[in-house]
């Protein structure tokens, strides 16, 4: 963190241009560079991590009504940025270092580090009490076994990864993008993956595709909130979903959300808000219960390649390299697929039978895709999603 904010010479901004889904509580002043905020559940506190630029760093403790309790809680960090909890514990993320400080002591009591290790960022543990730690500039992820940190994934895909969370069985990873740096040109956006626990393997979350330097993730019913574009858009996002929440000062970073309450770091405002959140933010600017139209065949990559479809009689799928393979009564389905104009093309053949070529209205929504032969003339064909 350090080393970016240094290179770009960033100057601070405290304009706020919107926030049309959330309510706003309160705002709490006097952090420097606060990175992350992790609130207890059973108690009464909200942890604060204090980057802190050029200075050692800090772990700051408030109360869920935006009172301070201490601003220098644990002292003595070098650039603390993720935090975790985990019964009496407290897990930092702090440049070369993992920590645990124990909450009901206010104690740092104990300390992790690797030679694999280059900069540790955002800290997740899972029910079970595994702590994975993202490597914002290593481009891993490690986690905490024995008392040592070991590489647990790492994929060319995610060259930055920065915020975590886990859901149901899957690690959700906000990568910021190809390059470390708050110039990052929207070409070079990160996107939103989910890693599965179990056999590790990973899928892009299609409606998050180059969403933007994107830091904090927590979850929400149906999704995520995520933060994008240049670190100060908040998005909602699921499986087919995008939505734009609102726009905060740059540096909303690692925020938390307990109940319908989102703590949110304003990381180079040095503040603390917080927002209530809708019941009913499950909404889309992009896909909803209706059906939507692609149009271009960039939007299909993003929303249905890739994807199985089919009915009782079978599944198929068009691959994002322009493969189709499917099995339908029981017969072998197999073509290829291209774009033209507004429609989907191909040239396929089931078993021995030519299907020929046709060009398609696609649409789809949430759970289904809709087909319409001869460029939205003939036949319709609805599946579901597998």
């Amino acid at each position: 963190m350090k080393e970016v904010l240094k290179e770009t010479n960033y100057v601070a901004t405290t304009k706020v241009n919107s926030s049309n889904q959330l309510i706003k509580n309160w705002e709490l002043e006097g952090f420097s560079m606060p990175e992350s905020i992790v609130a207890s559940p059973t108690e009464d506190w909200l942890y604060v991590s204090n980057a802190n630029q050029n200075e050692k760093g800090y772990i700051s403790r408030i109360t869920k009504a935006g009172k301070v309790d201490n601003y220098k809680w644990v002292t003595g960090l070098n650039n603390p940025a993720g935090l975790a909890l985990y019964q009496d514990n407290l897990f930092v993320g702090d440049g070369k270092e993992l920590h645990i400080i124990d909450v009901k002591k206010g104690k740092l009591i104990n300390s992790f580090t690797s030679t694999d290790v280059v900069s540790l960022n955002d800290v997740v543990v899972s029910k079970t009490g595994q702590v994975f730690i993202s490597d914002i500039a290593g481009g891993k992820i490690f986690t905490l076994e024995n008392n040592k940190l070991v590489v647990w994934f790492q994929t060319p895909e995610i060259k930055h990864p920065n915020g975590i969370f886990i859901q149901d069985d899957n690690l959700i990873i906000a990568d910021f993008g190809a390059e470390l740096s708050l110039e990052l040109t929207p070409d070079k956006y990160g996107s939103l993956y989910k890693v599965n626990l179990k056999d590790k393997t990973a899928t892009m979350i299609k409606s998050a595709y180059q969403l933007g330097a994107l830091d904090g993730l927590a979850a929400v019913k149906d999704g995520y909130l995520v933060t994008g574009g240049t670190v100060s858009d908040l998005f909602f996002i699921n499986d087919t979903t995008k939505q734009l929440i609102g726009t905060f000062p740059k540096g909303l970073a690692d925020m938390s959300i307990l109940a319908n309450t989102l703590y949110a770091p304003i990381l180079f405002s040095n503040k603390i808000e917080s927002f209530s959140v809708p019941n009913n933010l499950v909404s889309s600017e992009t896909i909803d219960d209706n059906w939507h139209r692609i149009k271009t065949k960039e939007e299909y990559l993003k929303l249905a390649a890739d994807n199985f479809y089919g009915d009782n009689e079978g599944t198929s799928v068009a691959s994002h390299d322009g493969q189709i393979f499917g099995v339908f009564g029981g017969k072998i389905l197999t073509g290829t697929w291209d774009w033209k104009d507004t429609f989907f093309t191909r040239t396929s053949k089931i078993g021995d039978l030519d299907l020929g070529y046709d060009e398609i209205v696609i649409e789809v929504n949430a759970t289904q895709m809709r087909l319409t032969l001869k460029q939205g003339k003939g036949a319709t064909v609805v599946y579901d999603k597998k």
